[in-house]
């Protein structure tokens, strides 16, 4: 006579039923870690919410002259990380927009180009700094009431024989704790 007990250890656990318990604990596992890894991180709000900071930046491509060969076009949506992994340096990198171009244009012509629209698109000017390949120009503007943004206007080269380009960047810093110490 085999003895019936009321409890889940009355019966016999099978292969199958095993197997059942296994997915079953790594399925829940599975939806938990994020939440526990997320959670570990600490308080990490912050960025660029909804893009609102990129978005701002990105208006400065219409300063670009009519004509302009875009070689090279960075946008950079601020990430969370620190300088080199050392501690206390965490926090969020800078938003940024920067076209590298060409233009068929004396320089002088490609800055009073660039000037107006900026002051167009209200940037205002914020001086200028030398360069061996002539002066840098600079905007600020605030994006969102109370958070500044700079843009400037620079001429590079990349080596001897090598035809000058521009550079037109601007960059605000994150929403929330920026990353320092680099």
């Amino acid at each position: 006579m085999t003895e019936v007990r009321g409890d889940v250890l009355a019966e016999p656990t099978t292969p199958r039923r095993q197997l059942w318990l296994v997915l079953a604990v790594a399925a829940a596992l599975a939806m938990a870690i994020p939440w526990v890894v997320a959670a570990s991180r600490g308080d990490r709000a912050g960025g660029d919410p909804g893009g609102l900071r990129l978005q701002a930046l990105r208006q400065v491509a219409a300063a670009l002259p009519a004509g302009a060969d875009v070689e090279q076009r960075t946008e950079a949506a601020p990430l969370w990380g620190s300088c080199d992994g050392r501690p206390g340096t965490e926090g969020w990198s800078t938003v940024l927009v920067a076209y590298q171009f060409t233009a068929g244009l004396p320089k002088q012509r490609v800055r009073a180009h660039v000037a107006a629209e900026m002051t167009a698109l209200h940037w205002t000017a914020a001086g200028s700094s030398p360069s061996p390949l002539g002066p840098v120009l600079e905007w600020t503007r605030d994006v969102r009431p109370g958070v500044p943004a700079h843009a400037q206007l620079s001429l590079g080269q990349s080596g001897p024989g090598h035809a000058p380009y521009w550079e037109l960047t601007a960059m605000a810093p994150p929403e929330g704790k920026a990353a320092s110490g680099c």
